[in-house]
C-alpha cells in the first residue's frame, strides 16, 4: 500500500535520511523504531506529504504521490494521521471531530459513520462532549476514529501513546491494535519505546542516524541483531569489553566464538541471559539485589566480570551471598567495535 524509495533528505547541512526503502501492506502494522534524532519522525512527515521530498519517491497504492517537484497534497491523499497531542478541534464535539474527514459526503450519512465509530470506541456517552472535558486515553480514542472513518488506505502515527500513563497506555495500545486489526488498513507507527513497537508491530523498521539499521518481524531482530546497536537497544542489557585470539574471546562467562580473528569485541548481555542454575553452573557473587515485584534485579560478579541479571526463580538473595548461575548463550551477542 504503502512503497518509498531511494528516499533522502537533508535540513540544511543536516543529512536526516539517507536513501531509505521502505514498504508497508495492507492491513500490516510497521513501526519505525529508533532514539530521538533518528529521522523516523522526518520519514512520517515525508511519507503524509507534510513536507516536499527533496531526492526519492512515495507511492500510495501504486501511484505516485510525491517526488521532487510534485507532491499530492495530504487531504488528497486518503492518509489518516495520528499525532501524540492528538490535534482534537477544541471547538467541535466527539462526533463532529470524528466526522471531519466525511465532508464529501450526505450529512446524514457522516452522522451515521461517526455514531458507528463512536459505539466502537466506547464512547457512545459522550458523542456530545467537548474535547477539554475527555481524559487522555479518550482523546486518544476519538482521534484514533478520527483517522479511520474516512476508510483511509494508510494510517500514519506519530507517539501516539508517549504523553499517557503506563497502565492506560498498555490498554490503549491493545484497544488500537485491535481497531487497526479490524480496519485492516496499513499502518506506520513511530515510537521510541523497543516494548511498543515488540508489543504492536508485524514488522519493526530500527533507524538511526538516518538510515535503517535493521528490519524485520520483532522476533528477528531480538533474538537476531546485526549490531551493537541494534542489540542494546531492545531492554537492558551489560555490554562488555572482550578481545579475540583466533576467532575466539574467553571471558569470566565462558569461551566464545566471535566473528573476527583477533581484535577487539563487544559482547552483548542481556539481563536473561543468566539463571539461578539448579544443579551445575558457575559461583556468582551477589553486588547488589533489588525486588521488582514479579522478578528480581541483581548485579552478580562472576570473577572480576560485573554483569546485570533479572530473573523469577526463586527468593530475593542477600547481598554478599554466592549463587551458582548457568548462562543461555542464545541470549548473548558478539559484534566487532561499530564503526
Amino acid at each position: 500500500m504503502l512503497s518509498i524509495e531511494a528516499l533522502s533528505h537533508t535540513y540544511g547541512a543536516l543529512t536526516a535520511l539517507t536513501e531509505i526503502d521502505l514498504e508497508v501492506a495492507a492491513g500490516e502494522v510497521v513501526c519505525l523504531l529508533g532514539p530521538s534524532g533518528c529521522g523516523k519522525s522526518t520519514l512520517l512527515r515525508l511519507a503524509a506529504g507534510l513536507e516536499p521530498l527533496q531526492q526519492g519517491r512515495v507511492r500510495l497504492a501504486g501511484e505516485i504521490v510525491g517526488e521532487p517537484r510534485f507532491t499530492v497534497p495530504p487531504e488528497r491523499r486518503r492518509v489518516g494521521m495520528v499525532f501524540q497531542d492528538f490535534a482534537l478541534f477544541p471547538h467541535l464535539t466527539v462526533a463532529q471531530n470524528i466526522a471531519f474527514g466525511l465532508a464529501d459526503l450526505p450529512k446524514a450519512e457522516q452522522q451515521s459513520i461517526a455514531r458507528l465509530w463512536v459505539e466502537r470506541i466506547g464512547l457512545a456517552d459522550l458523542a456530545g462532549a467537548f474535547p477539554h472535558t475527555l481524559s487522555g486515553g479518550q482523546q486518544q480514542r476519538v482521534a484514533l476514529a478520527r483517522a479511520l472513518a474516512p476508510s483511509p488506505r494508510l494510517v500514519l502515527m506519530d507517539e501516539p501513546f508517549s504523553g499517557l500513563d503506563v497502565t492506560l497506555r498498555d490498554r490503549l495500545r491493545d484497544t488500537t491494535l485491535a481497531l487497526l486489526t479490524e480496519a485492516r488498513v496499513a499502518t506506520l507507527l513511530v515510537t521510541h519505546d523497543p516494548d511498543e513497537a515488540m508489543r504492536m508491530a508485524d514488522r519493526i523498521v530500527l533507524m538511526q542516524a538516518g538510515r535503517i539499521e535493521q528490519a524485520g518481524q520483532p522476533l528477528d531482530l531480538y533474538d537476531h541483531p546485526v549490531s551493537a546497536f541494534a542489540a542494546a537497544f531492545f531492554g537492558s542489557v551489560t555490554i562488555l569489553k572482550a578481545h579475540a585470539e583466533n576467532g575466539q574471546v574467553v571471558t569470566d562467562l565462558g569461551r566464545f566464538d566471535v566473528p573476527v580473528q583477533s581484535g577487539p569485541v563487544t559482547m552483548i548481555v542481556r539481563q536473561e541471559a543468566l539463571h539461578r542454575a539448579l544443579e551445575g553452573g558457575v559461583m556468582a557473587t551477589v553486588a547488589a539485589a533489588r525486588s521488582l515485584g514479579r522478578e528480581h534485579l541483581l548485579s552478580l560478579m562472576l570473577g572480576a566480570t560485573a554483569v546485570t541479571a533479572r530473573w523469577v526463580e526463586g527468593r530475593l538473595p542477600k547481598v554478599g551471598e554466592r549463587i551458582p548461575v548457568t548462562l543461555d548463550r542464545h541470549r548473548v551477542h558478539l559484534f566487532p567495535p561499530e564503526g
